[in-house]
């Protein structure tokens, strides 16, 4: 990175504040957008840049000097530069927790980093790692050769995506075992994260959208990876939004997912396939749901061949149900609900669109509690 020319006055006002405060080694400086503060901050940190242990700046600033020193731990960069090299270079071997927000060019880690051995970075002692990164198409340019990126000591990732980023992890190999994953954004940045030998999280996070670059199988394939090869210990929550297609025409295997919140049109009939093969799944939101003629038939088929209790469970461990939004009249609606809840014994928690709420919270209190389904339910 070309560091800005300093002029005598800029020295000057970097030895006062020395002077007067000479033990500094921790800066955070936070603000709202309209105030801009980019002068004020730039002499601060170009003042103490070689001796501080952690900075967190909400401002653009510049440095004058072309990196921090080693001793640096702690970055957290949260404004929005203009230009890809107008962060320091900070110490691959020393960070342990990199938080870069807004960047909107493409991500090359040797302008951001040093210490680079053979193609080989090494992220020695990194422990948390987070990336805003808008509009980024690939981690090298061409003519490049390409850069291995190692994190063998990382617990915690959040990686939030725009559209174009394909390979921000195209090179890189990761502690397998995570404490936290955090992706929210485009599906093919997930995809990429397959190839790094991630095989265990406790809290595993994935909001992600459609992405016309990436077909359903390239969906089925990441998820199935992430929420059926990779355990998920403690918590794993996927939101899906904008995507329609028949999920009963792909194998999907989602052994860990406990959370799922669906934002796209879907069938009542594809539950009956897809609930039985998340068989941890505790909370199920649904957005946007349809009764077709199909599903009705469905509902008729199961209802009778049920027994005089209920019918065979679907799920044993879902106990929130949220339908959000559906298109269908309130009595197709209701019935549908009703068939569904029957099949979920470990229900607790209820949540559904205004129209058909009164409908069945009537329906609980005149039947299914009173016949002995459930002990009593909550509505949301």
């Amino acid at each position: 990175m070309d560091a800005p020319q300093e002029t005598q006055d800029d020295e000057m006002v970097r030895a006062r504040i020395v002077a007067l405060l000479p033990d500094i080694a921790h800066i955070g400086v936070y603000s709202s957008a309209s105030t801009d503060l980019s002068g004020s901050v730039s002499q601060l940190v170009n003042a103490y840049v070689d001796r501080l242990h952690s900075l967190a700046v909400s401002q653009p600033f510049e440095l004058s000097f072309p990196r921090f020193g080693p001793q640096l731990r702690n970055l957290a960069i949260s404004g929005c530069p203009e230009q890809r090299n107008s962060l320091p270079l900070v110490s691959a071997q020393s960070i342990e927790t990199l938080d870069i927000g807004c960047m909107f060019n493409q991500l090359v880690w040797e302008e951001y980093v040093y210490g680079l051995n053979s193609n080989i970075m090494t992220f020695a002692n990194l422990r948390e790692l987070k990336l805003c990164i808008l509009g980024v198409s690939d981690i090298q340019p061409l003519g490049r050769p390409p850069i291995h990126v190692l994190f063998p000591a990382l617990k915690r990732l959040e990686l939030d995506s725009g559209h174009r980023t394909y390979e921000i992890f195209g090179n890189a190999a990761i502690n397998p075992n995570l404490r936290q994953l955090h992706v929210s954004g485009s599906l093919l940045a997930l995809h990429a994260l397959c190839r790094v030998g991630i095989t265990s999280v406790n809290h595993l996070e994935v909001y992600v959208y459609r992405d016309q670059a990436a077909g359903e199988k390239v969906l089925v394939d990441t998820l199935n990876y992430f929420f059926g090869t990779v355990r998920s210990y403690r918590t794993s929550t996927l939101n899906l939004r904008a995507y329609a297609f028949d999920l009963g025409r792909h194998e999907i295997r989602w052994t860990y997912l406990q959370v799922l919140e669906l934002n796209a049109p879907l069938v009542f009939s594809s539950l009956y396939w897809l609930i039985p093969r998340m068989p941890r799944l505790r909370s199920l939101d649904l957005m946007n749901v349809q009764v077709d003629r199909h599903s009705l038939m469905l509902l008729d088929s199961e209802n009778r061949g049920a027994d005089t209790t209920r019918p065979r469970p679907l799920s044993q461990t879902i106990y929130i149900l949220q339908i959000n939004r559906h298109r269908q009249d309130p009595p197709d609606m209701v019935y549908a609900v009703k068939s569904l809840v029957l099949q979920l014994p470990a229900l607790q928690t209820i949540g559904l669109s205004p129209s058909i709420t009164p409908a069945v919270e009537q329906l609980f209190d005149d039947e299914l509690i009173p016949h002995g389904y459930f002990k009593s339910i909550e509505f949301m």
